[in-house]
């Protein structure tokens, strides 16, 4: 009996203990705020967690960062020359000279050298303005003649046309004239003419430094009734000069001259007379000989 009793009693308690599916209203909502509360303070302690940072790895070619620091070594070393070099000539610059040479004249006193160096005028080396000298005469006249007495049959209106070119052009226009109104070059031609001109003596007249004065030997060779004749000659030139408006140009050939006229008159003996002869030429300024 007391058994059964006590088996009642504990049903009885057992039912009347509230378990946790049926907590009252209050108790529920009160185990909500707490799980709210759990997991806000699990998010912030997350949120105050380090978080772990990515590592990214660059990887290079071998052979280009060796490359790469050769260059950088080539830079260092050309810098290093270059500073080098602007010292030493800076210490040149600013060292006082071992010599100095200076010429004390009546004209004022003139540095010679410096060191080993030459500076100013010297003796072999004088600097001025270009200005035709008697050099450049010689050479116009020697030019001329050589296309006038030299013939080559090959070429020789190219020779004739180039002779007139280095005439005044008046008197270049006159000269053409005579040679076409004379038949000169068909008599040439004809003729079949070679010469070969050879130049003696080409000097300018002490009394007018526009007149220059050649002696030379033209050897030709011509076809007479079809027989062959070699003549030479020794003839005595006087050619007149005059100063080109265009100064040093390619039609004087660049000597800044032009021929005026021309005047000869043929040595008597060509292997004895060399020397120059009196001023004895006719008055034509072009002879009918012209070309021989």
């Amino acid at each position: 009996m007391s058994s059964a009793t006590h088996t009642i009693e504990n049903y009885i308690g057992h039912s009347l203990t509230p378990t946790a599916t049926e907590l009252p209203p209050a108790r529920e909502s009160e185990a909500e705020d707490n799980a709210m509360q759990d997991g806000i303070s699990t998010a912030a302690d997350a949120a105050r967690e380090p978080q772990v940072e990515r590592v990214i790895e660059y990887c290079t070619d071998p052979e280009q960062a060796v490359t790469n620091y050769r260059l950088v070594g080539v830079v260092g070393l050309m810098v290093v020359v270059v500073l080098v070099q602007s010292a030493f000539c800076l210490m040149l610059y600013l060292r006082r000279p071992d010599r100095i040479v200076v010429d004390r004249t009546q004209g004022g006193d003139r540095v010679v050298m410096i060191n080993n160096r030459e500076y100013g005028l010297t003796d072999a080396v004088e600097f001025r303005p270009d200005a035709p000298t008697e050099g450049d005469k010689k050479y116009l006249v020697t030019r001329y003649l050589e296309l006038l007495y030299g013939n080559n049959p090959d070429r020789r209106d190219r020779q004739l046309e180039q002779a007139i070119r280095l005439m005044t052009p008046l008197n270049g226009r006159r000269f053409f004239n005579y040679l076409r109104d004379n038949r000169i070059l068909e008599q040439q031609a004809a003729e079949s003419w070679q010469a070969v001109w050879s130049p003696q003596s080409v000097t300018v007249d002490a009394n007018d430094s526009f007149t220059v004065r050649a002696i030379g030997v033209q050897r030709l060779t011509r076809i007479v009734n079809g027989a062959s004749l070699d003549e030479t000659r020794q003839l005595n030139v006087i050619v007149k000069l005059s100063r080109d408006q265009l100064g040093r140009d390619d039609r004087n050939l660049r000597t800044g001259y032009l021929v005026d006229w021309f005047d000869w008159n043929e040595l008597r003996d060509p292997q004895t007379a060399t020397a120059p002869v009196s001023n004895s030429t006719s008055t034509a300024s072009v002879n009918a000989q012209t070309g021989r």
